[in-house]
């Protein structure tokens, strides 16, 4: 077999690590009766409330149609108030209810991921998030690139 080059190591390390937290967080947030999809919602308005849902969408990298249902399926949480500004958009706000989740999954979950991840270094969490950026960076770098390859592609036909 043969010896894998540094980015395909680090690649591999990453997704394991990432699958490793997200099925722990998965569970963790099953227990409170949430789904992933759910508590990122939950999260993003706890913080922004009275944006549009396609606002909503953009920040959660989703389409609207998929905010459109998911907040379809949290009526007890989460509810729609027209957009005094267009009569084409709906705002959304945290019901008392939701208010009250939030609060409650939002700190528990902050709790949770100091459990999960802490315990090292304040430089190693400086240093991770320093590379993380210069990696998004090289991503969104190919991206532009392949983008361009595609164009040019396809203006050949």
């Amino acid at each position: 077999m043969p010896e894998l080059n540094r980015e395909m190591l680090t690649w591999l390390r990453l997704m394991r690590t990432f699958h490793a937290i997200q099925r722990r967080e998965i569970a963790f947030l099953t227990e409170r009766g949430l789904s992933l999809a759910q508590f990122d919602v939950l999260a993003h308005l706890s913080g922004h409330e009275g944006i549009t849902q396609q606002r909503l969408a953009d920040s959660l990298l989703v389409t609207k149609g998929n905010v459109c249902h998911l907040i379809d399926r949290m009526p007890a949480w989460i509810e729609r108030r027209a957009d005094p500004t267009s009569r084409r958009s709906n705002l959304l706000y945290l019901t008392p209810d939701g208010k009250a989740l939030a609060t409650t999954v939002l700190s528990a979950h902050d709790t949770y991921l100091s459990d999960l991840l802490g315990g090292l270094p304040d430089a190693f969490y400086r240093q991770m998030s320093g590379g993380l950026r210069a990696w998004e960076r090289s991503v969104k770098r190919v991206d532009i690139s392949m983008s361009e390859v595609s164009v040019a592609v396809g203006g050949l036909k």
